[in-house]
């Protein structure tokens, strides 16, 4: 009877756990990265959301602890970007930012970026300074190749993820971007 008992209440207190989820908007969680799911969920948790032009890449030895703790120093791929165009954030355009990868991650997820690579990127920025994608599958994007700006391409124009699992990416269209920038500029892009 008592492992009846202590049973039941595993699968009592169990279930009262996941009622609590229920209308939960918190991201599901992989193994190795957070999956938002959403444009609204990734929207939500970037610092800033660019268009930029890849300048290219290389590998250094950074910093990756925060004072007060001692120096721990690893390996990264530090990536390169003229920003053109900010959707989110208070980045400009013109200014160049580095995108910083871990030389650990797993090949798959690493991504690597050519040199004048038309891209869309959703970052965040763990200590105001360091910019890094949310995550490999759902934060970066191909710019259609042949416009110049926003502005010329209609809002149903869908951007075509840069990682080749395209099964995690998201539907990301233009549309989704001029509305970006009109809620958070409070300006009109075309």
């Amino acid at each position: 009877m008592k492992k009846f008992t202590s049973i039941t209440a595993i699968v009592l207190i169990f279930l009262l756990g996941m009622a609590s989820l229920v209308g939960c908007t918190q991201t599901i969680t992989s193994i190795s990265w957070p999956h938002y799911g959403s444009v609204e969920m990734l929207t939500r948790v970037a610092t800033d959301i660019v268009r930029v032009e890849a300048l290219g890449q290389t590998t250094e030895r950074l910093n990756v602890m925060l004072p007060p703790s001692p120096p721990r120093y690893e390996r990264h791929v530090v990536n390169r970007f003229r920003v053109l165009e900010v959707f989110q954030g208070d980045l400009q355009s013109g200014d160049i930012i580095e995108v910083v990868q871990g030389m650990d991650w797993p090949d798959g997820d690493r991504l690597r970026f050519r040199r004048r690579d038309d891209l869309v990127l959703f970052l965040t920025s763990f200590d105001d300074f360091t910019l890094q994608l949310l995550n490999p599958y759902e934060a970066a994007y191909r710019f259609p190749s042949s416009s110049e700006s926003t502005q010329t391409l209609g809002r149903e124009v869908e951007l075509e993820s840069v990682h080749d699992r395209n099964d995690l990416a998201l539907t990301i269209t233009i549309g989704d971007l001029v509305q970006l920038a009109e809620s958070n500029f409070g300006h009109s892009m075309g």
